[in-house]
């Protein structure tokens, strides 16, 4: 993989810090066999080969697949999440215009990357077959294209759903039945004011609101700014809440709906090699039900590892959390280093931190039996249980391990990168 294929999957999965035309060069190009754009199989999806009928809800996998030439996205559907399982792309839906998916009232919800569009699908849970059951365009209320980022389409009922989008700054509410854009509103209260870009990635939901997770850079530096806004879901009002102890978030949202964000890898390794208004590693929370940051709350993920390169903040269930630690006795860090070749080094460690509300320092504890890799590791709650994704070299597949305190089980492997698996229902 060239280093531009490296930058094409940062910029759809890291939202801050990131250059500007990293996440829209190259687009185009597809894989051999993919399917065409919008293209629904005709047969069912079948991992196992044996079209048989499936015992529990599918699983749900979306991501993309990179070639020197760009990126295809893909949405596919399995059985199990059994170590021999595999999706065949050739029966999935694939296609360059694939950015993020979601799951919701039984539909899979997918956006477009090049068109502005959100299409949805329908899966048979008995043959796993995919049909696309409804597509609109919001060419028409001024947005050209797509972010692709995960948490961009929040749907809340049957009737009502949210698609954020930060170019433009507002909510596009649509009926996720009929598939038909209600209305639009401004999200400008997530604008900083001060020049920079705002990304938003992931939101959330709980009880009578969406939360919108704002991170902020500028000239490619990640800022020390962090902005949740709270969608009153049946009024629409918008109210948001700051903070500048940390910036550049991974956030999860615990069982209980405890909001963390952590800064991510990008911005740790930029204040590694010691880039201007970078900031050492960084995490804060908000309660749940609370429309500000926890004051009482600051920590440095690198005080539990005891490694200065401490970054991210992956969901292990409860209040259960991961991090992602580097070790520079594997792979020095140059002094004059690209973030990106930090964050693309295999020489990323896992950390359990056994308790996010009352973190001590040195707490955290190495997983076993996972090999070093990039920073790029997520966790799906899958069947109750938080399920480790580890994407290969060159993002070339993703195997899922299931997460037993600090232990590891393998289980299913997915194409290219991972970047949403979940239950149909």
């Amino acid at each position: 993989m060239n280093h531009l294929s490296v930058a094409l999957c940062c910029g759809l999965v890291l939202g801050c810090g990131d250059d500007d035309g990293i996440r829209d060069a190259g687009r185009g190009a597809a894989e051999d066999g993919a399917v065409e754009d919008g293209a629904v199989q005709d047969s069912a999806v079948d991992a196992e080969g044996d079209g048989g009928i499936v015992d529990e809800a599918p699983l749900v996998l979306c991501g993309f697949t990179v070639t020197p030439d760009g990126i295809t996205g893909y949405l596919g559907v399995v059985p199990n999440t059994d170590e021999s399982t595999r999706l065949d792309l050739g029966e999935a839906v694939a296609s360059p215009d694939i950015g993020t998916c979601t799951v919701a009232e039984g539909s899979v919800f997918v956006s477009g990357r090049e068109s502005p569009e959100i299409t949805r699908y329908n899966i048979d849970p008995d043959t796993l077959e995919i049909t696309q059951a409804g597509r609109f365009s919001m060419s028409g209320v001024g947005i050209p294209a797509l972010a692709g980022r995960p948490g961009t389409i929040q749907v809340v009922s049957e009737s009502k759903g949210y698609y954020l989008d930060e170019g433009s700054l507002q909510a596009v509410v649509f009926d996720p039945s009929l598939m038909e854009i209600e209305s639009t509103f401004s999200i400008d209260a997530m604008d900083a004011g001060d020049g920079s870009r705002v990304t938003l990635s992931p939101n959330f939901q709980e009880p009578g609101r969406v939360m919108m997770v704002g991170t902020y850079a500028r000239d490619g530096v990640s800022l020390k700014l962090l902005r949740v806004g709270f969608i009153d879901t049946e009024t629409d009002a918008v109210t948001t809440t700051d903070t500048t102890e940390c910036g550049c978030s991974d956030t999860i949202q615990a069982t209980d709906g405890t909001l963390y964000l952590a800064a991510h890898s990008n911005a740790v390794a930029s204040h590694r090699t010691g880039r201007e208004g970078s900031f050492e590693p960084c995490m804060v929370r908000i309660l749940p039900g609370a429309d500000t940051f926890d004051p009482t709350y600051l920590v440095n993920p690198a005080e539990l590892t005891g490694t200065p390169v401490t970054a991210s903040i992956v969901n292990g269930g409860g209040s259960v959390g991961y991090v992602v630690a580097y070790d520079e006795a594997l792979i020095p860090i140059a002094d004059d280093a690209a973030a990106f070749e930090v964050t693309q080094a295999a020489a990323w460690r896992l950390y359990r931190v056994p308790n996010l509300d009352d973190p001590e320092a040195g707490s955290a504890t190495l997983v076993n039996g996972v090999d070093p890799g990039t920073s790029f590791l997520s966790v799906y709650s899958i069947d109750g249980r938080p399920h480790l994704a580890l994407p290969a070299d060159r993002f070339s597949e993703t195997p899922i391990f299931e997460i037993a305190e600090t232990e590891l089980t393998p289980r299913l492997t997915a194409p290219g990168f991972l970047q949403f698996a979940q239950r149909l229902f």
